[in-house]
């Protein structure tokens, strides 16, 4: 936090509806870490100016040296793939019990797209960040590069209700190998194309989505290839594909 800033705080204690939501996420967290759970989560939806842990942490009234929170994050207990998972089923159960009391069997549009958040260039320190192409600097000839990392996402939209369901971080194949120099045996990391991903996602989704409800998944071209289309095919009659040049702005302007 730049010297000389002052941030008001306004953060007394976490919403109830928000402790009891990550309750159910069932972390095995001591007492102090579901605080610092709670503090974090409750300051990214709330809070107001950068996302930075010393930035968030300022805002409550009552909370330990931000210090603290990084210590905990270095050392946490949970596995990502994990919590990821809960996260996406408890979502989309959600939004299934609040379509199913309308009596309906709605339309399901699944949305299959990617972001990089980008870093400054001199980072170097945190795993997955890499030099990735600029799709939107870039020219015809004229290639353009940025650090960061590339996050592979699954949004669901039923109805009126849209929900993140899934995410996977994509590392490039050279990224991957240099990431494993420094990994014991057990704790390398396999290489995986976007369509890997993809496919991982939507097998997780598939047994979670009523059976008589018609599903679509969306994507853009750069996903379009034969073994994504024949794999959607497969998950049965009702599932189909739709291209769109952005899914995630149809989807939004669709709510």
């Amino acid at each position: 936090m730049p010297k000389g800033v002052v941030i008001l705080k306004s953060i007394i204690h976490p919403d109830q509806a928000l402790k009891q939501y990550l309750s159910h996420l069932s972390i095995p967290l001591s007492k102090p870490q579901q605080q610092h759970v709670l503090r974090i989560v409750e300051g990214l939806i709330v809070g107001n100016g950068r996302k930075t842990l010393s930035h968030l942490y300022a805002q409550w009234v009552d909370a330990p040296d931000a210090s603290a929170v990084a210590d905990f994050l270095r050392v946490s207990t949970w596995s990502e793939q994990s919590l990821d998972k809960r996260l996406g089923e408890i979502n989309l159960a959600d939004v299934i019990e609040r379509v199913q009391r309308g009596g309906s069997s709605p339309v399901v549009y699944v949305s299959i797209d990617d972001s990089t958040s980008s870093k400054d260039k001199d980072t170097h320190a945190l795993e997955g960040v890499d030099w990735q192409h600029d799709h939107n600097a870039s020219g015809r000839n004229t290639p353009k590069y940025k650090k960061g990392m590339v996050h592979v996402s699954c949004r669901v939209q039923i109805g009126n209700h849209s929900v993140p369901f899934a995410y996977r971080l994509y590392l490039r194949a050279k990224t991957v190998r240099n990431l494993n120099r420094g990994r014991a045996k057990e704790e390398r990391l396999r290489f995986q194309t976007k369509y890997q991903l993809v496919r991982e996602m939507l097998q997780q989704l598939q047994p979670l989505l009523p059976k008589e409800w018609r599903v679509y998944v969306l994507f853009d071209s750069w996903y379009a290839s034969a073994k994504l289309l024949k794999f959607v095919r497969r998950q049965g009659k009702r599932w189909f594909v739709w291209a769109l040049s952005n899914p995630i702005a149809f989807l939004m302007a669709s709510v």
